[in-house]
């Protein structure tokens, strides 16, 4: 007998109301329970297709626990329906939400044998997309479908893990790590890579994905292999064929790979480590974390920064990135990038504690104010914020807010400004300033 052949059936434990009853007195409850009687007993005469239309019946009156388990039992099992483990964890989830504990366990359950259906016949993105839409499904009022899809994804790779299982782990990884950003998922699947289990052998990749889980918070699992893997390579190859190695990695980046997807960003960051023989120092690191979005390097290096008087002073960086939005009516303050190490949102980088008022100024409702400012991440920056109001609403689209902040790290001076407004919504990251001219000097000082 199969694990749900064994829950199969929840008995509803209320007697029919007596015969003796009057019309009368016949209460929706009475109903209820004369229904959950009617479904029960073509249950147990294989009557599926009828209990499962009464169950439905009920359902549609008033919320209650037993038709939800058996629902999901009947779906799950393909009873009096097609098997669906995706409506089964519903139906289950809904019974969990009205007191029915074991329901919960079971619609786990059933996420596991959704997840694993057909896997073989599925590649890594199928399966990422297959699962968001389970979590929609199962769970509608989540705040964040990737997170639950990544939770999910990891759980079962995990268990496929552990039973040695590796070409299931592998597939199930790179759903999570490479749709889902999911940075353990991706220190698994570069312990795999670099194993060779489940997939053939190949230390580079196996770099690239001990990096990415690096960037998207898994440094504590995956820090010290990449440093290991990097160091091995510079201490045991000549500088040229260092350089060619992490050159080779530059370019599976830039154009993708079946190992290796497109990754611009990390495309000019490897670069940059082949160029100054494997020191991360001067790699800078810019990575998206979340948003509908996408990240592309900006060729335009030159940043023209506001000066109160004047003409506006040109800021050469070492490199730029933009951050552009899929919808023209894309929100900025949804996005989650990484620069250097330092996670920043859009929201908080537009607002923080002011520590130092330098000048405001308001001119025909037009506000531009210059100010030290502690972002709500940690980081102290000198802040410009510029704001053109809306008065014509045919010409919207000239209209919005214009944030900028200029800050220090570890490796040098970074600037973000942030551009929001109807159908303008962009990110720009400048890294490493380089040349300024000496009029800047004076805006230096405040950092």
């Amino acid at each position: 007998m199969g694990f749900f052949s064994k829950l199969f059936g929840k008995k509803n434990n209320s007697e029919p109301p007596s015969n003796t009853e009057s019309q009368s007195k016949l209460t929706s409850k009475d109903i209820i329970e004369t229904m959950l009687l009617t479904a029960q007993v073509a249950m147990d005469k294989g009557d599926y297709e009828l209990a499962i239309e009464t169950y439905k019946d009920i359902l549609n009156l008033e919320p209650n626990a037993t038709a939800e388990y058996n629902l999901g039992s009947m779906f799950a099992q393909g009873k009096g329906v097609e098997q669906d483990f995706m409506e089964g964890a519903y139906h289950f989830h809904q019974a969990e939400l009205l007191g029915d504990e074991q329901s919960g366990r079971i619609c786990l359950k059933c996420s596991m044998d959704f997840v694993n259906r057909n896997l073989n016949d599925k590649n890594p993105e199928q399966i990422y997309t297959d699962m968001a839409q389970f979590i929609k499904r199962v769970y509608p009022n989540t705040n964040d479908v990737n997170l639950e899809v990544c939770r999910t994804l990891y759980a079962v790779a995990g268990n496929h893990f552990n039973k040695q299982e590796f070409s299931e782990a592998f597939k199930l990884f790179r759903a999570a790590g490479e749709f889902g950003g999911d940075g353990y998922s991706q220190n698994y699947l570069a312990v795999l890579y670099n194993a060779g289990r489940g997939i053939e052998q190949n230390d580079i990749v196996a770099l690239y994905w001990f990096d990415k889980a690096v960037d998207n918070g898994a440094a504590d699992v995956a820090q010290t292999d990449r440093d290991g893997l990097l160091n091995y390579y510079k201490e045991n190859f000549t500088a040229d064929v260092f350089s060619a190695t992490m050159l080779k990695l530059s370019e599976w980046c830039q154009t993708g790979s079946e190992d290796v997807p497109k990754d611009e960003a990390k495309a000019i960051y490897w670069r940059k480590i082949a160029e100054n023989n494997g020191e991360m120092s001067g790699a800078y690191a810019v990575s998206l974390i979340s948003g509908d979005c996408v990240l592309k390097e900006n060729f335009d290096k030159v940043f023209e920064w506001p000066n109160i008087d004047g003409e506006d002073i040109k800021l050469r960086f070492q490199t730029a990135f933009e951050i552009t939005y899929r919808s023209i009516e894309g929100d900025v303050g949804d996005a989650v990038f990484r620069v250097n190490g330092q996670n920043f949102t859009c929201r908080d980088s537009m607002s923080g504690e002011i520590v130092e008022d330098i000048l405001s100024e308001d001119k025909l409702g037009e506000r531009r104010t210059y100010n030290i400012c502690k972002l709500k991440c940690g980081i102290k920056a000198l802040r410009h914020y510029h704001n053109i109001p809306t008065f014509d609403s045919d010409d919207r689209e000239w209209d919005g807010d214009f944030n900028i902040s200029l800050y220090k790290d570890k490796h040098g001076i970074n600037l973000i400004y942030i551009r929001s407004g109807y159908r303008i919504p962009r990110v720009y990251i400048y890294v490493g300033l380089e040349e300024w001219d000496a009029e800047f000097a004076s805006w230096l000082k405040y950092l």
